[in-house]
């Protein structure tokens, strides 16, 4: 099993720790926000899925996404966070990851240059799983695919510049190519 590679898609009997319940709490509440259906995956028990998604496109057909919520955890560096997701822990049937970054600005008066917005705030970024799974995902933020890091205050790079707040990957049926990010 290569470092790039997911994990088999069976459930992996841990319960989880909680840590990820807020983000999937406010997850669940963008989605009845934004008219985006949602489903969680099991209460206690941690199968991998920890939702599925599905809409319905102008033609009146379904779309469906499995969806892997994490939370970025702020580091003592006032403006990093830290991504522990790591791939070999990611099922094979997921489409997208999630990921929430509670944001709490250095410059409460100063908007911030990724988002647009002044004070603390939280923020997306929907991760299509053939990106996340892609050797140029690390380039920018680390050089290990264990765990990755970005600086909230810096202007994002690939691929995570083009994911940021994309509520719109849970509505489309095909993901733009993984070149569209790089």
């Amino acid at each position: 099993m290569s470092k790039f590679d997911l994990r088999p898609a069976v459930p992996n009997y841990k319960c989880s720790n909680g840590s990820g319940r807020d983000a999937e709490r406010i997850f669940r509440e963008e989605c009845e926000r934004r008219g985006i259906f949602y489903g969680k995956v099991g209460e206690e028990n941690d199968i991998g899925i920890d939702v599925i998604t599905y809409c319905i496109d102008e033609q009146g057909k379904k779309i469906y996404k499995n969806v892997q919520i994490t939370i970025a955890s702020k580091q003592t560096h006032p403006k990093t966070y830290l991504v522990n997701k790591k791939i070999k822990d990611i099922r094979s049937d997921i489409d997208i990851v999630a990921i929430y970054v509670p944001y709490k600005s250095t410059q409460p008066e100063q908007a911030n240059i990724n988002t647009g917005k002044v004070g603390d705030h939280g923020f997306w970024f929907l991760i299509p799983i053939e990106v996340y799974t892609h050797p140029d995902m690390y380039k920018n933020y680390c050089n290990t695919v264990e765990v990755w890091a970005f600086n909230a205050e810096k202007r994002f790079k690939p691929p995570i510049d083009r994911c940021l707040n994309q509520w719109c990957f849970l509505t489309r049926e095909d993901m733009p190519a993984p070149e569209y990010f790089f």
